[in-house]
């Protein structure tokens, strides 16, 4: 038997997956070319690890919601992986559902993809020592106050819009309006003077009323809605929450003032018009950071606001507000040229 011949006979016996003791396999080999095949066990071997990368994607929950969206980032990382030409080969997936009763092992994961707090909150997600990204969470999140995941090497994505994206909404549906109202809860004043210069850098002028409790939403909000054009909800379930959102809107729109909410279902409760992430637009970013990093890019520490949004409107409570809005495609098209002017 020759070397080449030896050697061969290993790699096929174990790609083949034969069962046989591997001594059997050495009989009449000399210590020379006994050493060559170790070596290339030893290399077929990290081969074969190298092939097969595992992405988990951790669940918060098994509802439809959750489900959804994992099915579509598994979908959108294959996709890309194909158009953008990354060496996918080998990559397979395991979707699990957070249970307080089932210990999950996942230590032979590659990529952990987090949805929701209370996954990113799990002893499997805190204890994964690999690169994590965690979705579906709002910077109000206490994931972010009281943290024991590494910044180092996780990569958060928010599901907040940064607020230039609210002001330009506004400007495009309401182009003639100029004064801007926002209930902003007393713990987050540090943000009042960034938020009223980029409403100055957007020609808008923006007035804040601020709020202690539930106690003073009315308050604040009757004496906002006398000196602006279009009320802007931001999402802090401090204010707008079961208990508020009804009168918020009520008031509002005998007012005869527009609200801007940040959700589908606050336009459905009564909001004129929304900009929000969407399942489709999580899945998107989720998998878009995937891809970073099975090119070896450094995603480490990022915190990322929504890249992708949707937009969402009422057109029946927009046209008794004197309001014309044209298809929510042309809207959100009109929006991404004002932003990236």
């Amino acid at each position: 038997m020759n070397k080449g011949k030896a050697i061969t006979s290993i790699g096929l016996a174990y790609h083949a997956g034969i069962r046989k003791p591997f001594c059997l396999l050495f009989r009449n080999i000399s210590y020379r070319k006994l050493f060559l095949c170790a070596i290339y066990f030893v290399y077929c071997i990290s081969c074969f690890a190298n092939e097969t990368n595992k992405i988990v994607l951790l669940l918060s929950g098994s509802s439809q919601v959750y489900q959804t969206v994992a099915k579509d980032t598994i979908r959108d990382i294959k996709k890309k992986c194909a158009i953008e030409e990354v060496n996918c080969s080998g990559l397979t997936f395991e979707t699990v559902v957070i249970d307080g009763d089932t210990d999950t092992h996942i230590n032979d994961a590659q990529i952990m993809v987090v949805f929701g707090t209370k996954a990113a909150s799990d002893a499997n997600a805190v204890n994964f020592d690999r690169q994590m990204i965690i979705s579906m969470i709002p910077k109000q999140s206490s994931i972010n106050l009281d943290d024991k995941l590494s910044a180092q090497r996780v990569t958060r994505i928010y599901i907040d819009q940064p607020f230039e994206r609210y002001l330009a909404l506004i400007k495009t549906i309401a182009p003639r309006a100029s004064r801007i109202g926002l209930l902003l809860h007393s713990s987050d004043a540090p943000q009042r003077e960034p938020m009223i210069k980029a409403a100055e850098q957007a020609g808008l002028i923006l007035t804040i009323g601020m709020v202690e409790s539930n106690d003073d939403i009315g308050e604040s909000l009757s004496r906002l809605l006398a000196n602006i054009d279009i009320l802007l909800a931001l999402p802090d379930s401090r204010i707008h929450n079961s208990n508020t959102i009804s009168n918020i809107l009520t008031t509002s729109y005998r007012n005869h003032i527009p609200v801007i909410g940040f959700s589908s279902a606050y336009v459905k409760a009564g909001a004129t018009a929304a900009v929000y992430t969407s399942l489709r637009d999580i899945s998107h970013q989720a998998s878009d950071v995937v891809l970073q990093m099975l090119r070896n890019e450094n995603t480490e520490g990022q915190n990322l606001t929504a890249k992708y949004f949707s937009v969402s409107f009422n057109f029946e409570v927009a046209r008794s507000l004197g309001i014309s809005l044209h298809s929510p495609s042309e809207i959100k098209e009109t929006m991404l040229k004002g932003i990236s002017k």
